[in-house]
């Protein structure tokens, strides 16, 4: 009796498992690899975005309120804090722009709103207003009531008609202003902590400004 050929049993060789094993745990470290990059160059992105746009926030808060405002009226508190400077500044508003406009004795508006920005000692910057009746201040504001607004809003001694955070990341923030040439000139430095998009390692995203901001049309030269 003639035998015909031997049919091998179906299934794989050691060696085809092995090789098989081996290309899907490359490709699984290439697709890990790719996805952890990606999430770590998005990490970064976001935390740059983030700062652009609390500058943007801050700028624009600013420039409304200090260009509505008088530097005669403005006061500024200096604060360092390991070596990074963080100012308070308080100035003054106005409750309504709307006509006909009460005014004082230098044909200015009476104002009757505080503004400060201050930095709290976790780094967030806060936009805080009041009413000057709520801190006990006279109408029209005078420069005198404005260092003692800041003051009380420093020590948090009243409650604010108003508060809103404009950024959580500030190293410094310095307003320095300069009665002469009737500007406000703003230092700003933001800091996060973010993730390098190559390496993985932790990093600090930092971004930093420096504008000039005129008062507009409220400046009298006393």
């Amino acid at each position: 009796m003639i035998k015909g050929p031997t049919r091998r049993k179906a299934g794989f060789a050691l060696s085809e498992l092995l090789v098989c094993t081996v290309l899907f745990s490359i490709l699984t470290g290439l697709c890990f690899y790719a996805a952890s990059s990606g999430f770590r160059m998005f990490t970064h992105g976001t935390g740059r975005q983030t700062l652009q746009r609390d500058i943007r926030a801050i700028v624009a808060w600013l420039q409304r309120d200090l260009g509505l405002s008088n530097l005669v009226r403005c006061k500024t508190a200096e604060h360092e804090t390991a070596g990074s400077r963080t100012d308070s500044v308080a100035m003054v508003g106005m409750s309504s722009w709307q006509e006909p406009i009460a005014t004082d004795a230098l044909e200015l508006p009476a104002w009757d709103r505080l503004i400060v920005y201050l930095v709290t000692p976790k780094g967030a910057l806060e936009r805080i207003s009041f009413e000057a009746s709520a801190l006990g201040l006279p109408v029209p504001l005078d420069y005198a009531s404005v260092a003692s607004g800041l003051s009380q809003a420093e020590a948090k001694s009243s409650p604010p008609r108003d508060r809103r955070q404009l950024s959580d990341s500030v190293r410094t923030f310095s307003v320095t202003l300069d009665q002469s040439r009737n500007t406000a000139v703003l230092d700003l430095v933001l800091e996060t902590a973010t993730v390098d998009g190559g390496s993985g390692k932790a990093r600090k995203e930092v971004l930093q400004i420096q504008t000039t901001i005129t008062p507009r049309n409220t400046w009298p030269r006393l």
